[in-house]
């Protein structure tokens, strides 16, 4: 949310939408997952990890996809497969994988688009509101 407003600011009204719906999307998400795991009786322990705050639009879209690739591609597959006995949590995790890979798709084709049309022409398409 923070990113999404700070783009807001700068006038890139059209990725701070998208920014601010995967924002509530990732935190419906945690509430669905705090709630099942309530359910099955743990107590979770809150973390917080700080979250680099980006003035360059490519490099913020750049590091957000960093985080689907490497090491960490298939860690929600894996995870899902762990509760193979648990058909709630394991519908649950999956529900989220599709979400996610939707996200993943959605970057890598904003990435493809700064490399065909360049940063400035990227940047001028951002400007703005979906409902524009």
């Amino acid at each position: 949310m923070i990113q999404a407003e700070l783009d807001r600011k700068r006038g890139y009204g059209k990725l701070a939408d998208v920014l601010e719906g995967e924002a509530k999307e990732d935190f419906e998400d945690a509430q669905t997952i705090v709630k099942r795991l309530v359910e099955l009786g743990y107590t979770p322990q809150p973390a917080a990890d700080a979250l680099p705050i980006y003035t360059d639009i490519k490099e913020q879209l750049e590091s957000t996809y960093q985080g689907f690739i490497g090491e960490n591609e298939g860690a929600l597959d894996r995870l899902a497969a762990l509760f193979d006995d648990d058909y709630t949590t394991r519908k649950m995790i999956q529900t989220f994988i599709v979400e996610e890979a939707g996200h993943k798709l959605w970057l890598e084709k904003h990435l493809g688009l700064i490399k065909d049309i360049g940063m400035e022409n990227y940047l001028i398409e951002q400007i703005g509101q979906v409902n524009d």
